[in-house]
């Protein structure tokens, strides 16, 4: 990101206690050309516009200090230098009527880039609540019928350009989804094609590195898998397959977290560490025991359970490969289990003890699971 600034006006005030010192500056941001991000890409944050942002410095003169202690505005942390600095930063809450939130609830564009422009709001903006613009108009999928899929993308889309990382909006867009998926609120395509977008954008503007190797994956849609929630949790991009375990028990176990089998399609890390005795536990986010996992020897209920999250045939072929795996290996495929032994709230999940057939059917993924007994060289009847 390119950040070109100007100065506009600049005041001074000088009392016996205090010195106040008023600076405005013209800012100007643009997305800085690399070989990695497609000129596509950059296209889309092009051109910026100015925002205009004022800083205000006041130095409390102290008897005998001739540093004194001085206040920055806009910042965050302490600095240390010829004097005392001490840095806050300072929250632009405005009122529930402010025109720039007027403009973001009926999703004004054209009057919030008129304020904007003028200096008579800011991207950082947030109401009595703390919610910033982003969530503002984000939370507008959620709770207005039947809302312009487009018009929001774009409301979106120039916000994001403008915001520069200066507020955590991976955080607004997950706290978003999460409160879609525990209302029952379903998307239609374009809406949920609107939050994948958005996402990919979020996920460019956060990383020095846009795509960092991963370009494959961010094609994979919203619609089809919760992958974009689980990458802003994991809060780490792109792969964070580190687990903590507190039964030393279980520390030699091999634990391989549910997007982390991506970087291994095959398995064969798996495969060496079956040949080693080591016992397999796959988790995520909500597998919350993993020493259960492996007790009650659930690994297959669990890779079908998270099939189930990921409809991508990626995802798929990769949970395919370890189920076959898994067989071969000697894993009984008429086990019981109870899938809600190991994951947090159980949502969509039988109850009771069923066996891996009886959940991949209530999984509907028969044709996964039928696939993979075959390729182990096991029948229906055999089990």
């Amino acid at each position: 990101m390119i950040r070109r600034d100007k100065i506009v006006s600049k005041s001074v005030f000088r009392t016996r206690f205090l010195d106040i010192e008023i600076e405005t500056r013209d800012v100007q941001r643009q997305y800085k050309p690399d070989n990695e991000t497609p000129k596509s890409v950059l296209s889309k944050f092009e051109p910026t516009l100015s925002q205009r942002f004022t800083k205000y410095n006041v130095k409390i003169k102290i008897p005998f200090w001739q540093g004194g202690i001085t206040y920055h505005s806009g910042n965050s942390g302490m600095v240390y230098g010829g004097s005392l600095c001490k840095a806050f930063r300072t929250y632009n809450i405005v009122p529930h009527d402010a025109p720039i939130l007027k403009a973001c609830r009926r999703l004004d564009l054209a009057e919030v880039r008129r304020l904007f422009r003028e200096g008579l709001a800011s991207p950082t903006d947030c109401d009595t609540w703390a919610r910033p613009l982003f969530q503002i108009v984000a939370y507008k999928l959620l709770f207005v019928p039947n809302p312009n899929a487009r018009q929001v993308f774009e409301f979106l889309r120039f916000l994001i350009s403008f915001l520069g990382g200066q507020v955590d909006t991976s955080e607004i867009l997950r706290s978003m989804i999460f409160h879609a998926s525990f209302s029952g609120k379903s998307f239609d395509r374009a809406l949920e094609d609107v939050l994948a977008d958005s996402s990919r954008m979020l996920i460019m503007q956060s990383s020095e590195d846009a795509f960092n190797g991963s370009s494959q994956y961010l094609s994979i849609s919203l619609s089809e898998s919760y992958l974009y929630p689980v990458l802003f949790w994991q809060q780490q991009w792109f792969f964070d397959n580190t687990v903590t375990i507190d039964n030393p028990e279980y520390e030699n176990d091999f634990f391989e977290k549910d997007l982390g089998i991506l970087t291994d399609p095959d398995g064969t890390k798996l495969q060496s560490e079956l040949a080693a005795k080591r016992d397999y536990a796959p988790v995520n986010e909500r597998v919350h025991s993993c020493s259960s996992v492996v007790k009650f020897r659930g690994q297959i209920h669990i890779l079908l359970y998270f099939a189930s999250e990921r409809r991508e045939k990626i995802f798929h072929d990769c949970v395919f490969n370890r189920l076959v795996i898994l067989l071969r290996h000697g894993m009984d495929p008429r086990l019981l289990c109870r899938p809600k032994w190991f994951v947090e709230g159980g949502f969509g999940i039988p109850s009771g003890q069923v066996s891996c057939t009886g959940l991949s059917r209530f999984l509907d993924l028969s044709e996964l699971w039928m696939s993979a007994l075959d390729k182990a060289g096991l029948t229906q009847s055999e089990i």
